[in-house]
């Protein structure tokens, strides 16, 4: 046997695991490579998906604003030939019928004005929103969010997203900025839990349609308004404190009342609390599961149709009648007691009006009994005078 051989053969063996070991990190790294590969192709097709359904969805919107457009040119060359159909065939009929003539013209203006304030109704609807209506909301250091913007359409909006993305805390912010409280979300028990991990202050703004008949002090904030809430985490203590202000159109503050929040809210009737209006996933999940729903399925019926707080006003105005009615009995046994006391007062007055006839009478009498004395003596001193005239004439 040659030596060089067993010495091949040992070299050899000794290169085989090496060799091994290289293959199998280079498979590892190959894996890895697909994967990271699968995955860059994975969230292209995710973004070119998404950027697929948005130019569908813009597409649609131009066709839907392309159609409207035709429908009202349609409607103003249907009301053109029409009008000069009828034109002309009223300069045919002659000037006899002028006056009949004078009112067609009347009726077709005024139903050509109709059609266009119909028309100009139907495209304002869909490039404006109704009074209320979400139009913009952005949120800074706000639960997961940095620094969020969302622009929402004149019709129904749908947020899609993986789960931890963000989607809920969008509307536990639209909540907040709209007076609720942190319970009231159903993801904190107090207002700092929902600022953002690292940072003392969170900022939340919720931009509202105010347009229509509905609006709210149009003069005042325009064709939209913005509600913005401010949260604050101070002192040792870490406690949170919020501030509001009511921006106009012109993003220039209007109010920084929370009473004139509140009654732009009543105005608008949006209540961020109904479960109607926003049903949490807590909510979602105690109506639809388990015996927990079977015992608050009637609470949550009170509570969306709002007969929860007429019952609570009732109670309310149930109370203040009771209060009212022993007011009422108070008030009484005092007008009572007050009424005889009056009665009292003017019987005495009456008697005093009585003494005081008496005494002008008594000095009546004493003034005519005074004057008959006067006249008493007055006689008896003319009997006097004419007794001596007598004796007088008897002596001469």
């Amino acid at each position: 046997d040659d030596p060089n051989s067993q010495d091949a053969d040992d070299t050899g063996t000794t290169r085989k695991p090496r060799q091994r070991r290289q293959q199998q990190h280079k498979q590892q790294q190959w894996q890895q490579d697909d994967k990271q590969l699968k995955q860059e192709q994975e969230q292209g097709r995710s973004s070119s998906d998404a950027s697929t359904r948005l130019q569908e969805q813009s597409d649609a919107a131009n066709r839907l604003l392309r159609q409207a457009d035709r429908t009202a040119a349609g409607i103003e060359a249907g009301l053109q030939h029409e009008q000069s159909s009828r034109q002309t065939n009223s300069q045919q009929n002659g000037q006899d019928d002028g006056q009949a003539e004078d009112e067609l013209t009347a009726t077709n203006m005024q139903e050509q004005l109709e059609k266009e304030e119909q028309v100009q109704e139907l495209m304002s609807v869909r490039r404006q929103g109704f009074a209320g209506q979400l139009k913009h909301v952005q949120v800074q250091n706000f639960m997961c969010h940095h620094n969020f913007a969302m622009e929402f359409g004149t019709h129904v909006n749908f947020v899609s997203g993986s789960n931890g993305s963000g989607k809920s805390a969008v509307l536990q912010a639209m909540q907040c900025a709209l007076g609720a409280t942190a319970r009231k979300t159903g993801r904190a028990q107090n207002m700092k839990e929902l600022v953002r991990s690292g940072c003392n202050t969170a900022k939340v703004q919720v931009t509202l349609w105010n347009t229509g008949e509905d609006a709210y002090r149009h003069e005042a904030y325009g064709d939209w308004l913005t509600i913005e809430r401010t949260i604050k985490i101070i002192g040792a203590q870490k406690t949170a404190t919020s501030t509001w202000r009511l921006l106009n159109q012109q993003e220039s503050p209007v109010s920084r009342s929370k009473k004139d929040l509140d009654d732009m809210l009543d105005h608008l009737s949006i209540d961020a609390t109904n479960p109607l209006a926003v049903m949490t996933q807590d909510v979602s999940r105690d109506f639809l599961c388990g015996a927990v729903a079977d015992k608050n399925k009637y609470e949550l019926f009170m509570e969306a149709t709002m007969l929860d707080s007429m019952q609570q006003s009732l109670v309310q105005c149930q109370t203040l009648v009771e209060k009212m009615g022993a007011s009422m009995r108070d008030i009484t046994a005092t007008h009572t007691a007050r009424r005889g006391k009056v009665k009292e007062l003017q019987d005495k007055l009456q008697k005093l009006e009585s003494a005081a006839d008496l005494a002008a009478m008594r000095s009546t009498l004493e003034r005519a009994t005074l004057w008959a004395a006067v006249e008493e003596r007055t006689r008896k001193l003319e009997v006097v005078r004419q007794n001596l005239e007598v004796t007088a004439r008897c002596c001469w």
